[in-house]
């Protein structure tokens, strides 16, 4: 089964620095009990991004515009992040994996730390579970919804998400507390198979049991609807996975196809009964010819539609889980949209990508056009890739954006983004 993480290169200096810096690797004197097991073999790493570049849209709207937090999103320069990783073997039953980001948020310039991912995961099951390709992950987690949103951003092409990942799963992406399991060939027609359960309420849950403080002090989620504070009460009240995946290989070796379908249901925050609904599907392509140069040239193509329904719970438009008014005769927000990219690597170390997205909604308790999260978007972002080695990357991109709630309805950007990184890491993100 593939998964949507990159497969990883892995630079032994890091474990070898940690081993001799704690003990971990020193083996026992003749004589000497060796002890218990302990954590004998960790990879670290650190990847920086920062950005300059400018728009024709002033700073206050680009905040909107760049809705992904980690997004260039202000004329001059932007620190995107700096994040360390660590995974390593706990135990013969356990790994760990664990993704610190600290960033500089564009609006305050004020720093803030915040922990991307820390879960064990074990594929050593009882049962002979094992036998049959099934792992357990544990902890904080990027929810395995599509391709996009379970990736970090040393592993993305493009130095911003897609418009409608950024409407559905908010700036940060999907990621919370749970447990996921995995199946590698659950059938013989299926790749893949992930189930999840994870919790509803957080910031980084904004489909489901999520709100943020508008200017009034007021909490609100999705459109702009009052939202009222909900607990767990039961096993409804929490977020539930379901992701498939079927890889198809090429008679020529050198095509690679992989079909997802992906689908979260979870409570959101409108009140008692209130539902959200989250479908996609995806492809992708990858293709790389048997005789190439360390990876070139390789042409990559990826594409992902999804769709929400957001589910109001009743109520009588005073305050309640409902506090705008009538909403159409509508008891549902939808909201639906794509990305398609293509990435070609046309000689060594240089690549050229174009990526296209679309996002739109139905109606809602204000008008859609002034809701920068639920407007009419498209947009347009070709990138110039430069590789020097594996462990830098410089691009340049640019983003041509039409949008309804913006004065001009289309805007101008363009960045230059600087990448370096050390220790574990994706050696080519295609």
């Amino acid at each position: 089964m593939k998964s949507s993480r990159s497969e990883a290169y892995r630079n032994p200096l890091p474990s070898i620095l940690l081993c001799v810096a704690v003990g971990l690797c020193s083996p026992a004197l003749d004589g000497q009990d060796a002890g218990p097991v302990r954590l004998s073999l960790a990879d670290l790493s650190a990847d920086l991004q920062f950005s300059i570049g400018g728009s024709s849209v002033d700073d206050d709207t680009l905040l909107n515009l760049q809705g992904g937090h980690h997004d260039p999103r202000k004329r001059g320069f932007t620190f995107q992040g700096l994040e360390l990783g660590l995974q390593g073997t706990i135990d013969p039953y356990l790994s760990l994996d664990a993704a610190l980001h600290y960033t500089i948020d564009a609006a305050t310039n004020e720093s803030s730390f915040e922990m991307i991912e820390a879960f064990v995961t074990s594929s050593r099951l009882p049962l002979g579970l094992q036998d049959k390709g099934i792992h357990v992950e544990a902890g904080q987690m990027l929810t395995e919804f599509g391709r996009h949103n379970p990736t970090h951003l040393h592993e993305r092409n493009w130095m911003d998400q897609p418009v409608i990942n950024t409407r559905i799963f908010g700036g940060d992406g999907m990621r919370g507390m749970g447990l996921r399991i995995g199946m590698s060939e659950p059938t013989s027609w299926l790749s893949g198979l992930h189930l999840g359960i994870q919790d509803a309420s957080g910031r980084t849950m904004t489909s489901f049991n999520s709100s943020i403080t508008n200017i009034d002090g007021d909490e609100e989620t999705i459109g702009s609807i009052a939202a009222v504070e909900n607990e767990v009460k039961d096993l409804e009240d929490f977020v539930y996975l379901l992701r498939v995946e079927k890889d198809i290989a090429d008679y020529t070796g050198e095509i690679d196809w992989t079909l997802g379908a992906s689908g979260l249901c979870g409570p959101n925050a409108t009140g008692e009964g209130g539902r959200t609904i989250v479908l996609g599907a995806d492809i992708t392509m990858e293709w790389t010819p048997k005789e190439n140069d360390g990876g070139w040239p390789f042409l990559t193509w990826q594409t992902e539609i999804m769709r929400r329904r957001f589910n109001i719970a009743d109520g009588d438009g005073q305050g309640g889980a409902f506090s705008i008014g009538d909403l159409n005769g509508s008891d549902n927000l939808m909201d639906w949209g794509l990305y398609s990219q293509a990435l070609w690597g046309y000689e060594k170390d240089w690549a050229v990508g174009l990526r296209y997205g679309f996002a739109s909604g139905g109606s809602g308790p204000l008008d859609r056009s002034e809701d920068p999260f639920r407007d009419d978007r498209q947009r347009i972002s070709p990138v110039l890739i430069w590789t020097p080695t594996e462990f830098s990357r410089i691009r340049l991109q640019y983003n041509y954006d039409l949008a309804e709630h913006i004065e001009e309805s289309q805007a101008h950007s363009i960045w230059l983004g600087i990448e370096v990184h050390f220790g574990e890491h994706a050696a080519n993100p295609h």
